[in-house]
């Protein structure tokens, strides 16, 4: 299932309305509008009673979507600070596209840089009585090039450029859906080929996908922690406007809020999919 948002569309078009009423709601709930103008579209398309409860669970998720979408703002600002840094970009240049220090630092702190390899041509003589310097540009991550002069000679020389910084590396294999709390520790890790962002706040996430030991910890590979686990108890409901049903059932897997999930039917033992609408609730796929 696929609840789209705003960055979704193309420019100058709206998202077409989805034909699933279900899916079509949680697009509304998780779209930017203010709070106020979801309870009215609620009321008028979706024909739902204004309650206190409910008022209270919309401002939830309201205050929910604006934080993922501000999270992602922010992740994606230092995952480009990241990219350009890779492509040698300079400190300055970043600047003045309109990043700040702060971001700068966060997207490359307390790195320790080194100079793993110089390369020079085989005809420069080693001179003892002449001091030779070499000026290695170490803003700027991987490969690149110097130039000395010696005796109106010009020489071109290759360096390689490493950046290493502390992260959370897996010290098990994880499944997916699985806490990284306890599962990693934090080393010291090169970081010049690494494609995505380093996460900081590991021990607070979980895994979005299978990982072995030794995996660096980054933002491609984690999600948010379930809100429920594999096999806890819920509260299912099948609602259409006229019928509603309420029966007991576990979860099938972790679930997330806003997100499809299994479970089981506890009376007929049927497993039967639903969305997770918070405080331990399935609403039931009808």
């Amino acid at each position: 299932v696929n609840i789209r948002g705003e960055a979704d569309s193309s420019p100058g078009k709206a998202i077409k309305k989805s034909q699933n009423v279900l899916i079509a709601m949680l697009e509304e709930l998780v779209s930017r509008k203010d709070a106020s103008e979801k309870k009215r579209i609620l009321e008028d398309e979706y024909g739902m009673t204004m309650t206190a409860e409910l008022e209270r669970r919309i401002q939830i998720m309201c205050n929910w979507s604006e934080s993922i979408e501000e999270r992602s703002i922010r992740r994606e600002r230092l995952n480009a600070i990241e990219r350009m840094i890779k492509i040698n970009i300079t400190k300055e240049q970043i600047l003045s596209m309109g990043y700040t220090e702060a971001e700068y630092k966060k997207a490359y702190p307390d790195m320790k840089i080194v100079v793993d390899q110089i390369r020079i041509a085989e005809n420069i003589y080693d001179n003892p009585n002449v001091k030779m310097n070499i000026s290695c540009d170490t803003s700027k991550l991987g490969g690149g090039y110097a130039q000395i002069k010696l005796d109106n000679n010009k020489y071109q020389i290759y360096y390689y450029v490493k950046g290493f910084k502390d992260a959370y590396v897996t010290t098990e294999r994880i499944k997916a859906g699985d806490s990284l709390a306890g599962k990693v520790k934090k080393v010291s890790v090169e970081v010049t080929n690494l494609k995505s962002e380093i996460i900081d706040n590991a021990e607070s996430l979980a895994s979005s996908k299978a990982v072995p030991a030794g995996k660096v910890i980054t933002a491609d590979i984690v999600q948010e922690k379930p809100a429920l686990k594999k096999g806890e108890a819920v509260k299912i409901i099948v609602s259409n406007g006229i019928l509603h049903i309420e029966t007991h059932g576990v979860v099938e897997e972790n679930a997330m809020p806003g997100k499809q999930v299994l479970v089981r039917n506890l009376t007929s033992q049927k497993i039967i999919s639903g969305s997770y609408i918070g405080n331990s609730i399935v609403k039931a796929d009808f």
